[in-house]
């Protein structure tokens, strides 16, 4: 018997001998047996008979016997052929690489061809082993060796979206979207995020300026492409309000002032590159009463600039109304009394009034002897108010004369007499 491998050529056969006489041995054949067999290299795996003829020998017969040559199946080797994927895709088609084919054959000599398991397309980036098994042939003996599946991280595309704020105030969270995303990925899945820089911060004029995307790591992704987006700082509102203001009748108007609500960044109004002007329907001849002031016209490169008035009053001039000291004897009637003013502008004068000053003094013509109080009130006037300063009326005595036209000269002396005067 003999045994060989498919595909292999057949061995050299080999036969023994039974029933040699007188020590004979093969040495005494005239012809040697000639050993044959159906089987060649190409025969498939299974046994065939060896048998041997044609041996001659002078003094012997031959009966052969036969023999068996077992085939049995060739060793073959399937490595699967390393690979490559991007995170998401499927796997693709695997192949392989065949050691040990007799013959020339190819793996469609194969009755079941390998298959393969390994990652799917969920799984993450990195190296997984190809197992590849299954395959069968009739005539080969089939061990695997593996191969490896290398997932490689998918592109990713980073979005920094467009915001805005307005000057003077901190950057808003800038949003990230992302481009890429595969087996229903979402940002949870991105261990770091990608981190926007931007040369804006709270005190940067108005403008446009870059949001530039940069770093990130994700187990599945590579960051390949930084889409930027634009931070837009408009100007802040502010409101200038002109301060409230005050002068005289009959003055030139102030220098007008204003403050700022809304300033920003410790700014002041030093930023503004135009100041306002100033509207105001008072003059130096207005009225007293108050008008409105109203600012306009400034500029500045970060503000949207509004107005809010503000109030000149025009306030009343003192005007002192003086009664001028007056005095008459007891028993007359109060003599008229005199005002004197002082403080008129415009070569105004009491025609102005809109109400006359009323002088008036409790003595009355019979009032004893003494000083009374000459008291002014009661004076109105649109541009002016009014400093009373109190006059006095003197009452002296009055001069007496006392007449006596009585003839005394007949009276003696120690006589009893009424004088009678006038």
């Amino acid at each position: 018997n003999a045994v060989r491998k498919y595909g292999d050529d057949n061995p050299t056969f080999l036969y023994t001998y039974s029933g040699f006489k007188n020590n004979d041995t093969e040495e005494s054949l005239q012809t040697m047996p000639v050993v044959t067999t159906s089987a060649s290299p190409v025969s498939e795996v299974g046994t065939y008979d060896i048998t041997a003829d044609s041996a001659e020998a002078k003094n012997y017969t031959f009966i052969y016997e036969k023999g068996t040559l077992t085939i049995e199946k060739a060793p073959l080797t399937i490595r699967a052929n390393d690979m490559t994927r991007v995170y998401g895709e499927e796997n693709p088609v695997f192949t392989y690489t065949y050691t040990g084919f007799k013959n020339g054959e190819k793996e469609d000599v194969l009755s079941v061809l390998p298959s393969a398991t390994s990652a799917d397309k969920t799984s993450n980036a990195g190296t997984y082993n190809i197992i590849p098994s299954d395959a069968s042939s009739k005539n080969y003996a089939i061990t695997y060796e593996n191969g490896k599946l290398t997932i490689t991280k998918a592109p990713l595309t980073v979005v920094a979206m467009d915001n805005s704020r307005m000057y003077g105030e901190e950057n808003p969270e800038i949003e990230l979207t992302f481009d890429g995303f595969r087996n229903n990925d979402d940002n949870s899945c991105i261990t770091t995020m990608p981190k926007v820089k931007t040369e804006a911060n709270v005190s940067s004029p108005v403008g446009v300026y870059a949001l530039i995307p940069e770093g990130g790591v994700a187990t599945n992704y590579d960051f390949t492409e930084y889409i930027p987006g634009k931070l837009t700082i408009g100007k802040a509102a502010l409101t200038l309000v002109a301060n409230n203001a005050e002068k005289l009748y009959f003055e030139e108007n102030p220098v007008f002032t204003f403050r700022g609500e809304g300033f920003r960044n410790n700014d002041t109004e030093e930023i503004l590159s135009v100041v306002p002007n100033y509207t105001c329907d008072a003059t130096k001849i207005s009225n007293a009463g108050e008008y409105e002031i109203t600012p306009q016209g400034a500029s500045a490169e970060n503000y949207d600039i509004t107005y809010k008035s503000g109030k000149l009053t025009v306030n009343k001039r003192k005007l002192e109304v003086a009664v001028t000291n007056k005095t008459r004897m007891y028993n007359e009637e109060n003599p008229e009394f005199t005002l004197t003013y002082k403080g008129f502008v415009n070569n105004e004068s009491e025609a102005v009034f809109t109400k006359q000053p009323v002088v008036t003094c409790e003595a009355e013509k019979t009032a004893d002897v003494g000083v009374y109080q000459i008291v002014v009130s009661g004076a109105e006037a649109n541009n002016y108010q009014f400093d009373y300063k109190n006059g006095t009326l003197s009452i002296e005595k009055a001069t007496q004369e006392i007449i006596w036209e009585q003839d005394l000269s007949a009276i003696e002396l120690g006589t009893q007499l009424e004088l009678t005067a006038e």
